[in-house]
């Protein structure tokens, strides 16, 4: 991908949004469900399920706890996603960020991709490759 796709990409598709999440309980397992969109591209719906028979599971999957997990293991893998067509605002629906967890995960994400920035030849800076709403 060079500069000038990265920056097309982000005007086409200029937001990645995290709706939300949900915790089932199936028999013995734990399955979290994640919604992801690009407007005006698609939508994702990764899931992932845990065996939990042998776990000793300390939080129901409705305590506040066990949400924020979920939340949190979203918020990881919404970058896999995001790298599709990298827009510019990500729009967290489904939870609360502080300016502080916002700096956080904003910092996580532009260290994490610096093999993705060299591959695709994408030249960005911590502060202009993503917005967190």
């Amino acid at each position: 991908m060079a500069e000038k796709n990265f920056a097309q990409l982000r005007k086409t598709y200029p937001t990645f949004t995290y709706e939300r999440y949900e915790i089932e309980k199936i028999g013995t397992r734990v399955k979290l469900t994640f919604h992801f969109s690009i407007d005006g591209l698609c939508t994702f719906t990764p899931s992932t399920e845990i065996e939990t028979e042998n776990l000793q599971i300390l939080n129901a999957p409705d305590s506040p706890d066990a949400q924020a997990i979920a939340f949190s293991l979203g918020m990881v893998e919404l970058i896999s996603y995001w790298k599709a067509a990298c827009p510019k605002t990500v729009i967290i629906r489904c939870g609360y960020l502080s300016d502080w967890d916002k700096r956080f995960w904003k910092r996580l994400y532009f260290r994490g991709l610096s093999e993705f920035f060299y591959i695709n030849g994408i030249e960005t800076d911590k502060d202009e490759f993503m917005e967190i709403v």
